[in-house]
């Protein structure tokens, strides 16, 4: 074994991942060993943890194994510069389009989930049972009737 590269044990261990995982990016086009032992043992080099680290962060993101195959592929294959950079910011456009969209998404949930809580607030000194006939109709606070919809999804 070479000194700067890593068995694929080393890399998970490395990296935080199973081998199975890294096996998986393998099987995937993810990630490439850079060299087998005799015995047939995967090497990774150093760098390959900084790939692994960028394939956990862009699945934190909401960018699924096959939207980072196409951004490891989009450079990996380009052939020119020019043309892995047009590939690339292709793949990537797409997926900041993705994130911005579920960024709206959670925006409006955090906006329901705050309309939510503030309700609630008045609901600590309510000694009726929660339900329809009296939730739906009450006039504590600044209900006036109206339901947040998280709460108003729970009231039968």
């Amino acid at each position: 074994m070479k000194d700067s590269t890593l068995r694929i044990g080393d890399l998970a261990r490395a990296t935080g991942k199973t081998v199975r995982a890294l096996r998986y990016y393998e099987e995937l086009s993810l990630l490439d060993p850079s060299d087998h032992t005799v015995g047939g043992f995967r090497l990774y080099r150093p760098e390959d943890a900084k790939r692994v680290a960028l394939i956990e962060r862009l699945q934190e993101l909401g960018f699924s194994l096959d939207r980072i195959r196409e951004v490891v592929a989009a450079y990996r294959d380009g052939g020119t510069g020019e043309n892995a950079s047009v590939r690339l910011q292709h793949v990537l456009n797409s997926g900041l389009k993705d994130i911005r969209s579920r960024i709206s998404r959670l925006q409006a949930t955090e906006k329901e989930l705050q309309e939510a809580l503030n309700f609630l607030e008045t609901c600590k000194s309510c000694q009726d049972r929660p339900g329809p006939e009296h939730c739906r109709e009450c006039e504590k606070g600044d209900h006036r009737g109206r339901l947040p919809s998280l709460v108003d999804a729970l009231v039968r």
